[in-house]
């Protein structure tokens, strides 16, 4: 990863062990969700035993390269054949009828939906969107974007809250102006 990925891309904070992560100077604490609000919790070697799961320790700065390179502007690290095979829809999914709690923006604005190589390919409402979400205990995490128009968005968090899914819509809605909407109230109930 650091010799293919990490180097090449100026990911400079990013890694792949628990060890790494403790020893970073810079690094995020997790929350979850508590009687009176969010808490701090624990990251635990745990985290690290299913690496494809959850096992990269990344910045927003090593994220927004990762981003770059995804919308191919590294094609001497992603080939532009590598990234239409990983963003082509392979499998057909159904965002909202198999997951009864999926969030309003899902709902509303999610045409069609696809699993590619680790990528979700959404039609938003009309536009080809390329979208991943990350979540382990107390982070909650989401990186998009617009192939077409070379426009994306990384939002990490450290707590588990939905913010990171209500943003990214929040993000496309504006940058395709779309109508608004108050997508985190719908998300409270209010």
């Amino acid at each position: 990863m650091d010799e293919r990925i990490f180097t090449p891309l100026n990911m400079n904070y990013a890694s792949t062990t628990y060890e790494e992560f403790m020893a970073s100077h810079n690094r995020a604490s997790c929350h979850v969700k508590g009687k009176n609000g969010f808490v701090a919790c624990t990251v635990t070697p745990n985290y690290y035993r299913v690496a494809p799961a959850g096992g990269i320790n990344a910045s927003a700065s090593d994220m927004a390269q990762w981003l770059r390179a995804q919308m191919g502007m590294y094609p001497e690290v992603l080939p532009p054949k590598l990234l239409k095979e990983m963003h082509t829809p392979v499998v057909k999914t159904n965002e909202v009828s198999y997951n009864p709690n999926a969030t309003n923006w899902r709902q509303q604005r999610i045409r069609s939906s696809y699993y590619g190589l680790g990528w979700r390919i959404y039609d938003y409402a009309g536009t080809k969107i390329v979208f991943h979400g990350g979540m382990l205990k107390g982070f909650q995490n989401v990186i998009a974007f617009a192939p077409d128009r070379k426009v994306g968005i990384a939002i990490l968090t450290n707590s588990s809250s939905p913010v990171a899914g209500l943003l990214c819509a929040r993000f496309f809605d504006t940058y395709l102006k779309l109508p608004e909407k108050d997508w985190s109230s719908m998300a409270l109930g209010r």
